[in-house]
């Protein structure tokens, strides 16, 4: 992988983790995924957890009008 593929993956990595990323790039991506180690997959699933975690926040705020921490016992407890 050339220094320029790699950093035009980088800057994808974000947009992949937030799933915005058009069907053209989405496709590169998967691709660079399966067939390259050097990927930085670590990174990308950092930014994954980032978005799910901002995601739950985004629903306790607009949802929950509660406590983070109450908010976040109850969902501990969900079955």
């Amino acid at each position: 992988m050339t220094v320029e593929e790699k950093n035009r993956y980088q800057n994808l990595i974000q947009a992949f983790a937030l799933g915005a990323l058009d069907k053209d790039d989405f496709i590169e991506i998967v691709h660079v995924l399966q067939t390259n180690e050097d990927f930085a997959t670590q990174e990308l699933g950092e930014y994954q957890n980032l978005t799910a975690l901002w995601s739950l926040l985004s629903i306790q705020r607009k949802f929950h009008n509660i406590p983070l921490t109450e908010f976040l016992r109850k969902l501990m407890k969900w079955e």
